[in-house]
This record gives C-alpha cells, sequence and structure tokens, in this order.
C-alpha cells in the first residue's frame, strides 16, 4: 500500500463524516446516542494521531454527548493534520509503539493503523444511520463506491 492509497482513504472517511454531519446538523431533535457516537469518530480519531506523532489529545473522553456542528468542525481539523502526516510519512511499514487507553502497551505499524482508523469510522457511521433510520431519519449515503463515482 502507498501514500495516494492512505490519503484516499482519509478523504473518503472526512467525506463520510461531513455528510453524516449534515444530516445531523439538519435535524431538530436526533438521538442522543447519535451525537455520542459521532463525538467518538472524532475522539478517537484525535487519540490515533496523538500516538502516531507523539502529541497531547485534544479530547479527554472517548463518549460523550457533543454538538454535531463542533465535532465535524473538530474532524475537519483532524483531517487536514492526518493528510499532513501521511504526506510526511516514509515508511508505512514502520511500527508504532503506544498506549491504549487502559494504559497496555502495543505496536501496529502506521498501515495497519491507518486502515483501522478508516474502518473504525464506517463502523461508527453505520451505527449512526441506523439509529436515524429507526428513529424516522433519512441516514446519510456514504458507500465508499459512491464517493468515487463523484
Amino acid at each position: 500500500m502507498n501514500r495516494e492509497y492512505f490519503i484516499t482513504l482519509l478523504e473518503y472517511d472526512n467525506w463520510a463524516n461531513n455528510k453524516i454531519a449534515k444530516v445531523l446538523v439538519n435535524q431538530e431533535e436526533i438521538p442522543s446516542k447519535c451525537k455520542i457516537l459521532f463525538h467518538h469518530i472524532a475522539a478517537a480519531t484525535d487519540a490515533w494521531l496523538s500516538r502516531v506523532n507523539n502529541t497531547e489529545r485534544c479530547f479527554s473522553n472517548l463518549f460523550e454527548e457533543s454538538s454535531p456542528e463542533d465535532i465535524i468542525k473538530m474532524l475537519n481539523e483532524l483531517f487536514c493534520k492526518w493528510i499532513d502526516f501521511v504526506k510526511e510519512a516514509n515508511d508505512f511499514d514502520k511500527l508504532i509503539k503506544y498506549k491504549n487507553t487502559k494504559g497496555v502497551e502495543f505496536e501496529n505499524t502506521l498501515s495497519d493503523i491507518l486502515t483501522h482508523l478508516s474502518a473504525h469510522g464506517n463502523y461508527h457511521r453505520g451505527q449512526i444511520n441506523q439509529l436515524l433510520r429507526q428513529n424516522g431519519i433519512e441516514p446519510a449515503t456514504i458507500d465508499y463506491i459512491l464517493y468515487k463515482r463523484q
């Protein structure tokens, strides 16, 4: 896998986050769990960035209810930071040593972390879409292939 592949994954992730945000922001009432999951996507994106480049995290809590407007602003900022990081990365097979939120040490390749980041966001956006549909709100259409078709 190469730099362009991971940039595409990050761009897709950002596109999908913005599509979800548009649905959330345009609703008078959305389930609290949707706000918590959207916050979690941003908090986890931030946590992984802090792990790979040894910086402080912006979010102290992985799960809390936040406004979609605030979260998408942060996600767009994190997207720019991730793009900058990937553009400067030289070795996607490099092992990254980090501690999880419980303080347990692990190491994974940068490519594994970037792949996880994309899969993690997709998983939680799917949960948000399911909750929206269950509450009578049309979910965002965020399939990767739709992103590639535009």
